[in-house]
């Protein structure tokens, strides 16, 4: 902020979380889908599962949401996010110097100067100059009051000024100029002095530090100029003496005189600010700000807390109802819940507003987000508002502006020194770095001031063949090069009233470098640099936290250097990487107006959105989460350090999953210890007691209750039935060592679960996997609870008996189980 950076506020700060939860433990959708597959046996083909995975996915579901927000009324309400590439900005120097105001005759050294938005701390630069100019480089900061637009300068030693600063608006943007007024040199009369003859023996003056003007027949002219100091004339500037000797020495007539003339120096004034508000009145200032081309819209924001307050029924009552539907269509997540989850935190007092954005990380680790940025910046690139060619004419012009002011430094020095005082050297305007930039606002900021910028100096493509070192095919890659460093000069000449003598300053413009890799095939390979990158969060009127490219990519964490998220780029993704990027890409920003760095968040606290996302049809069926069903798994959730509906969630997954991969077990186990047929019949049943016991469990009883629901009619039946079915196709089973078998598959069971587990942990990780736990049993919810498919060779056979034989089978199982269970043989063989 300010011209180089040379003022500094300390009043901000933005931290940002993914709603993905920790980078480490999220889901890759593809080889998530893949395993569901193989380890559920859906008797579906692979590319079956694959299809109706992405079909029914997220990437579907989060493409349809810019259509929503825009039926809805959504965007209406709080903004249509459109965003806008500024270019084009030209500034001419010789026109803008006529156009800065002087005092009389003097002139304007223009030092720098720039377009760009409102930004409230060049009017504090300004204020600071015309005051306190002796203060200017010091160690002063600036705040601004969101209401009433007051400006407050804190200085190094704690004093502090208010002032409201003039023609400010945080919505337009600015001409800004640093400069100084140069008081010319004067020269005064020419003092003619007496003519001196000599003898013909008398010397004349010494010429030793007199520059011969002229010298022949007889005649010689000689200049000197001496430094004087203060002038008599005027105090505030300093003069210099020009000496004129003539010599005479033709024949006898041997003479010689000097003349005086008194210099008044030329004067460097005070440093000064030009601050111009576009389309104010001045056609030539106006024709040098670029005009904003549409980008189109981005996805929209969805606000949370605002102004210090939360959204809620009584709070913005209009926005929460459409901003809690546009929660659950983009993420499936509760707008409520996460309310709660920011609510609890202990610093809550320093979080003025909270919203969530969909878009990159620029340090993204996901193959496919970066994708989408490569995408991003080759649409910028091929819009033709970035020149290539700008950005090495800038770094030229950069080296001749310092060039330029180093040699008048050199000159004004040499005044003073008494050497020589040739022509004046004319100090070159320091160029504006080629500025260009997607700014993302909701129009007219109905809600909140909802504005992000990115903001690049160059960019250029290059495309190679081969194989980069490291890389394999579809590979991409953040390179982060050497930044270079321009330094930039500075020339003050006291307060204006105090001529303490001319001071150089030294500042400097870092310029970074990244480079974005994409191994494209084998066989070649594609490039974007990238220069002067960064990501400007725009909070209030100037406030505005800023991250660089190379801050974005060093840092541990996700960034809040976030690409946002284009309506247009995004649909043009292939479903398999827009799928997986639908996973990632919601953050949360934190906003607030003091310095402070540490994050709202604990691990895993924001994590149970891709819970919901993967589970969501089961959740529906707790309702509001309230209840026997919803007591059971909370208390398991509650043990896993979950609070709320969260722990709901995190109980139902855990049971879901763990009761999935238990019938699993089973029936491998039991295929594999006594065959095809007789562990069909120990899966069906391990699944009726653990569907109808376990519900008895889940609705607040205990054993006797799970007993009760196990022993009532209908259960029997279904008891019957699975165990009906198992005895008509395997007749010549012998149940006593079925038994026996059982107890070493329950035995061998309890090894191979702890094994499952370990390989589940080892190869997913915990959370990574977005596999449908229903799959591993063929599965699926309803609103009643879970059954249990079978394959169609099971149904053929049991659908296969007639009426009567079911009604008579059943009545036979439950009259006669005990003398069926003790003697099957002979029951069998009758």
């Amino acid at each position: 902020m300010g011209f180089f950076g040379s003022s500094s506020t300390t009043i901000v700060s933005s931290v940002v979380y993914n709603l993905a939860g920790d980078v480490s433990k999220r889901p890759d959708f593809l080889r998530s889908t893949i395993a569901g597959n193989v380890i559920g046996d859906t008797n579906n083909s692979l590319g079956e599962s694959l299809n109706q995975a992405y079909l029914n996915g997220p990437g579907i579901r989060f493409r349809n949401f810019p259509g929503w927000a825009e039926r809805s009324g959504y965007n209406d309400l709080i903004g249509l996010v459109t965003g806008t590439i500024q270019s084009g900005d030209t500034i001419i120097t010789d026109q803008l110097i006529a156009q800065i105001p002087r005092d009389g005759a003097n002139s304007v050294q223009l030092q720098a100067s720039s377009i760009s938005y409102a930004d409230f701390t060049y009017w504090a630069e300004q204020y600071v100059a015309n005051n306190h100019q002796e203060l200017f480089y010091t160690a002063w900061t600036a705040d601004i009051d969101k209401t009433t637009n007051l400006i407050t300068i804190t200085y190094e030693n704690g004093v502090k000024e208010s002032f409201t600063p003039a023609n400010f608006d945080p919505a337009v943007r600015y001409l800004y100029a640093r400069y100084n007024q140069t008081l010319p040199a004067e020269n005064g009369p020419v003092v003619t002095g007496p003519t001196v003859s000599l003898g013909s023996t008398d010397s004349f003056p010494s010429t030793v530090g007199w520059t011969v003007v002229s010298n022949s027949g007889g005649h010689g002219v000689y200049s000197k100029t001496e430094y004087k100091g203060v002038s008599p004339d005027n105090p505030t500037r300093t003069y210099s003496v020009r000496s004129t000797m003539y010599q005479d020495t033709v024949g006898t007539s041997r003479s010689y005189r000097i003349d005086t003339q008194n210099i008044t120096l030329q004067v460097v004034a005070p440093l000064q600010i030009f601050i111009y508000k576009f389309d104010t009145g001045n056609s030539v200032l106006d024709a040098m700000f670029g005009r904003p081309t549409n980008m189109g819209t981005f996805y929209p924001f969805i606000p949370m807390r605002i102004d210090d307050k939360f959204v809620s029924p009584t709070n913005l009552a209009d926005v929460y109802p459409l901003a809690k539907k546009a929660f659950k269509k983009a993420m499936n997540g509760d707008f409520d819940d996460i309310i709660d989850k920011i609510a609890d935190n202990e610093s809550l007092g320093d979080i003025d507003y909270a919203y969530a954005v969909y878009g990159v990380a620029l340090n993204v680790q996901d193959n496919a987000a970066k994708k989408y940025i490569y995408q991003f910046f080759k649409l910028l690139l091929d819009s033709d508002l970035t020149n290539p060619a700008a950005y090495a004419q800038w770094e030229s012009d950069m080296q001749a502006a310092s060039d330029s002011v180093l040699a008048y430094w050199n000159w004004y020095q040499a005044q003073g020194a008494g050497g020589n005082t040739g022509d004046t050297p004319v100090m070159k305007e320091y160029p504006q770095a080629p500025n260009y930039s997607v700014r993302v606002t909701s129009q007219n900021r109905p809600v909140m001031d909802y504005d992000m910028s990115v903001i690049w100096s160059g960019i250029e493509e290059t495309v190679g063949s081969g194989l980069r070192p490291g890389a394999k095919k579809g590979d991409l890659w953040f390179e982060v090069n050497p930044s270079s460093t321009y330094p930039v000069y500075s020339i003050t000449y006291g307060s204006g009233d105090n001529n303490n003598g001319p001071e150089l300053h030294t500042e400097t413009i870092v310029m970074e470098h990244v480079t974005l890799y994409w191994q494209e095939t084998t066989t070649s390979w594609r490039s974007l640099d990238l220069y002067g990158l960064k990501h400007q969060n725009m909070i209030y009127g100037g406030k505005s936290v800023d991250i660089s490219s190379v801050e974005a990519l060093q840092d541990a964490d996700e960034s809040g250097f976030i690409i946002p998220l284009h309506e247009d780029i995004y649909a043009s993704m292939s479903l398999i990487d827009a799928t997986q990027m639908s996973t990632a890409c919601c953050f949360l920003v934190f906003n607030c107006y003091q310095i402070v760095k540490k994050k709202w968040y604990q691990t895993g606290l924001f994590s149970v959105v891709m819970v919901v996302i993967i589970i969501a049809i089961t959740y529906v069926s707790l309702g509001s989460g309230t209840g026997p069903a919803a007591s059971f798994y909370a208390g398991i959730g509650t043990a896993l350090g979950f609070t709320g509906v969260a722990a709901v969630i995190a109980g139902l997954a855990l049971t879901m999953i763990a009761s999935m991969i238990l019938l699993k077990i089973v029936g491998m186990v039991a295929t594999a210890a006594f065959g095809d047929k007789v562990g069909a019949i120990v899966t069906a049943v391990a699944a009726v007691v653990m569907i109808v016991y376990g519900s008895g469990l889940q609705n607040g009883g205990g054993f006797a209750e799970g007993l009760a629901q196990l022993t009532s009619p209908q259960n029997l039946l279904a008891l019957t039935n699975a165990i009906g079915n198992g005895v008509v196709q395997y007749e010549q089973g012998e149940i006593n060592d079925i038994a026996k078998q059982t107890q070493t598959m329950l035995d061998q069971y309890n090894t191979e679960t702890k094994a499952v587990a370990d390989q589940y942990l080892s190869t997913f990780g915990a959370g990574m996997g977005t596999i449908n736990p229903l799959d591993l049993t063929d599965s699926s919810a309803s609103s009643r609870g879970a059954f249990v498919s079978e394959p169609p060779s099971v149904f053929l056979n049991r659908t296969l008996m007639t009426g009567s034989d079911v009604a008579e089978l059943n009545s036979a199982l439950i009259s006669q189980f005990t003398a069926l269970t003790l003697d099957l043989d002979q029951n069998l063989a009758t």
